[in-house]
């Protein structure tokens, strides 16, 4: 447990001490939220449609992939630069190595998401207003924390140029917002791409997000959520376990 707490802390430490990606974890994600609101809240409005609401969890998913972009890059240089190799030099096991550094993205994910929920709701947004809800839409958005940050993790250290990868996923990151449900409803989304956008695993949890909000039933959505999540943690948990053995020093 000491050896897990020295990572996160490291992790956490490195992260505040770089202004630019504080500024841009608290600031980047609101501007967006805000500006996607102020263009087309009027029009969804008057089609009585509760758009502030709508966007909160496009937000929290938008730090969420800020997140796993930081964590693919901080932890491929940790790796190119035979930190993890000194650390497996100490009686320290691979789990510490990949609980740290997951801990430090739900410790970013946390301070990041706060500041998206408060200017959400400031706009007019809703949280869940049954407790029960509540707590289940804040677990879903944890878990894709951890499964989406252990994943990129885990795709950055397959490469034998870990950096380099986790940068080219960095740049992708806006992509994956863009190409999903995140800003508009799927109702509206025509032909073969809006279609794909739909079946988008994205997709399924954000909307799985927003009927928790709404108090109602998330079905198919929720049971896709739930296998998603499911599959890609598996995944992401072994990938990156078994990168993590490699040498990259």
């Amino acid at each position: 447990m000491n050896a897990i707490a020295a990572i996160w802390y490291r992790d956490v430490l490195r992260t505040v001490r770089n202004i630019g990606v504080v500024i841009s974890a608290l600031l980047i994600p609101s501007i967006f939220l805000a500006s996607f609101y102020g263009v087309f809240a009027h029009a969804a409005e008057a089609l009585g449609f509760d758009y502030a609401s709508f966007l909160l969890p496009a937000g929290l998913l938008q730090v969420l992939i800020f997140t796993a972009g930081g964590s693919a890059l901080a932890f491929a240089r940790d790796a190119e630069g035979g930190v993890h190799d000194r650390i497996k030099t100490l009686p320290v096991s691979t789990s510490s190595i990949i609980i740290g550094r997951l801990l430090a993205d739900i410790t970013r994910f946390t301070w990041s998401g706060a500041v998206v929920v408060i200017v959400a709701l400031l706009l007019g947004a809703k949280l869940p207003s049954d407790a029960k809800n509540l707590v289940l839409w804040l677990l879903l958005f944890y878990v894709m924390t951890i499964v989406v940050c252990a994943a990129v993790d885990a795709l950055s250290l397959s490469s034998k140029h870990p950096v380099s990868t986790a940068m080219v996923v960095q740049s992708l990151t806006i992509a994956v917002v863009m190409f999903s449900t995140a800003y508009v409803p799927g109702i509206v989304l025509t032909g073969a791409i809006g279609k794909a956008a739909q079946h988008m695993p994205f997709s399924s949890m954000l909307d799985t997000a927003r009927a928790l909000q709404a108090g109602v039933e998330a079905g198919r959505d929720g049971w896709l959520s739930i296998a998603w999540l499911a599959l890609f943690g598996v995944l992401a948990i072994w990938g990156l376990a078994r990168n993590l053995r490699r040498n990259h020093g």
